[in-house]
């Protein structure tokens, strides 16, 4: 069975959090866990919520929707195919069906490089800053 992960940015300080979602009215919270009984939950941006997509790039970071990622299929040691693109629901099934015709241990430069909501200037070919 596969892990449900969650990652969202926390309202109070901008920086990302990974844990289970938990969402009441209009807010959403990222819980990682416990202290004494009581959760240790943190509000997050809703619109930034995503959900680990159950795939690692190929330095072991877990790839999450909303994720950018430099894909390059090699097979054979030749690359056949690269591109820059955003890691769409995990609802989506053509993507996965792509993956699966190049399989992960053929994409050996598959890697995150960034995020639709902290760096969406990459899907148009900008410079990381």
């Amino acid at each position: 069975m596969r892990e449900i992960i969650f990652r969202g940015i926390r309202v109070d300080n901008g920086e990302w959090v990974e844990g289970h979602l938990f969402c009441i009215w209009e807010k959403s919270y990222i819980c990682w866990g416990t202290t004494n009984g009581s959760p240790n939950m943190i509000e997050v941006l809703p619109n930034s919520v995503g959900q680990w997509t159950g795939i690692l790039d190929r330095k072991g970071v877990r790839v999450f929707e909303g994720d950018i990622a430099k894909c390059a299929c090699i097979k054979d040691g030749v690359k056949y195919h690269e591109s820059i693109m955003e890691i769409p629901s995990i609802t989506d099934y053509c993507f996965y069906a792509m993956l699966d015709s190049c399989p992960l241990d053929e994409q050996e430069e598959f890697e995150v490089i960034g995020s639709i909501h902290q760096h969406p200037h990459l899907l148009k070919g900008g410079e990381d800053e």
